[in-house]
């Protein structure tokens, strides 16, 4: 009965439904708070209740369901906190609360739900730090935990979930170094550790994750350079490493990485010029440099880019006090001292 404008709230009879297996409610315009007869439902496998208006708590009740796989809660207005009880859905493959207003921690009993394959709890109020027995979870394959307050360390337990496909732990407020353990998640299609307070040198071996295809890291507090061997990550789509410390040179190795389509470089401490290689990128669609310190001029590889591909957002900073670039295809913006690609103007031969 999904999307169909229906209100109200759920009665405390649907405990009458002890058979029932499959129950999708999705986008309605369902209120109130659950009923503790949602437990008394002993054979169901798939609750479905997203984009509605539940508000209150979970009901405790809903954890006795032994038999439930797939729980969808989010894009609601759910409060209070995950209790220690949900470790008892070990059956559960896929637990996404999104979208709502939870707080407190994320209980030590998910080392029960070994089953568990999709854990969604982004958009939140939840923090403390991350309990070491997440890596537990070894099946995991989806873990989105952004847009919450989780603060500390990352706990080095987290490289053990190698089954992982996408890490989200964007928007929080991690620090410290990023653990090398996260090296062994070789299976990562997306890594996102951006808007965090995570510090230290680049490390290396991100650029050994080679099926990584979005990669951020933005918005820290990372130093040092950009490795030659990011030409390894031949996969990479999305390359994020605006708002850092980072130092040296674009390395001209990033024009081998043929897939990538947008490339977020600035307000680091970047010098030299743009590299001509970068016009090579034949699916690049954005690049953004602006805020740094390069020099020099911009190729007509780039410029062709602008003209005969995909590219239509290009920033690079232009006269002022730190830096010049010459750019035949591109319009400087004074009152911002960044040059955007001239829409009116477009490069030709």
């Amino acid at each position: 009965l999904s999307d169909n404008a229906l209100a109200g709230t759920i009665s405390k009879d649907i405990g009458q439904l002890s058979g029932l297996e499959y129950f999708n409610f999705t986008a309605n315009n369902i209120a109130g708070s659950l009923p503790d007869s949602i437990g008394d439902m002993a054979l169901l496998k798939v609750f479905h209740m997203s984009f509605n208006q539940l508000d209150h708590t979970i009901p405790y009740s809903i954890y006795k369901l032994e038999k439930l796989r797939d729980l969808d809660l989010s894009r609601n207005s759910l409060a209070a906190t995950i209790p220690h009880e949900i470790g008892a859905m070990k059956e559960l493959t896929s637990l996404n609360l999104a979208y709502n207003s939870l707080e407190g921690s994320l209980p030590h009993e998910l080392n029960n739900m070994q089953s568990l394959v999709k854990l969604d709890v982004s958009y939140n109020k939840l923090q403390s730090s991350l309990p070491n027995e997440i890596g537990a979870v070894t099946y995991l394959r989806s873990l989105n935990l952004s847009h919450n307050q989780f603060a500390g360390d990352l706990p080095k337990s987290i490289g053990n979930l190698e089954h992982l496909d996408e890490l989200h732990l964007n928007d929080n407020d991690f620090k410290g170094i990023i653990p090398t353990e996260l090296s062994k998640l070789d299976a990562l299609d997306v890594l996102n550790l951006s808007n965090n307070h995570f510090s230290g040198i680049f490390p290396i071996w991100l650029t050994h994750l080679f099926g990584l295809k979005e990669l951020d890291i933005s918005n820290n507090a990372i130093k040092g350079e950009i490795p030659q061997s990011i030409a390894d990550m031949k996969n990479l789509r999305i390359l994020n490493f605006a708002r850092n410390d980072i130092i040296g040179i674009i390395p001209t190795e990033m024009g081998s990485l043929f897939k990538l389509e947008q490339i977020f470089l600035e307000t680091n401490e970047l010098i030299g010029g743009v590299p001509y290689q970068l016009g090579e990128l034949t699916s690049l669609r954005k690049l953004s440099l602006h805020n740094n310190f390069l020099t020099g001029h911009v190729s007509d590889h780039l410029c062709k880019l602008s003209n005969e591909m995909f590219l239509t957002q290009f920033t690079v900073d232009c006269a002022g006090e730190t830096a010049v670039i010459l750019c035949e295809c591109c319009q400087c913006h004074l009152h911002e001292n960044i040059i955007h690609l001239d829409e009116n103007n477009r490069y030709e031969d």
